[in-house]
């Protein structure tokens, strides 16, 4: 259970994870498992009435979906 404030963060959250996840992949690549996943995530978030989010569960699979991109670098321009 999270409280409509919380949804709002957690929106933030994923939508932020999109964000990094895709800085690191090339614009012609299709997207990945992990961005289609957080689209997912994102679509059920906006969907359920917050009272019915689980707020730990979802936060810790955004992270463990933006966990393999860590420590690549950003790509701004590709070749």
């Amino acid at each position: 259970m999270c409280t409509l404030v919380q949804k709002e963060i957690l929106i933030e959250e994923i939508s932020e994870a999109m964000s990094f996840i895709c800085f690191r992949l090339r614009y012609d690549e299709p997207l990945s498992p992990e961005s289609l996943k957080l689209i997912e995530l994102r679509e059920y978030v906006y969907a359920t009435n917050h009272q019915e989010i689980d707020l730990e569960k979802t936060r810790k699979e955004v992270v463990e979906l933006k966990r393999p991109y860590l420590g690549k670098p950003e790509i701004l321009f590709a070749d």
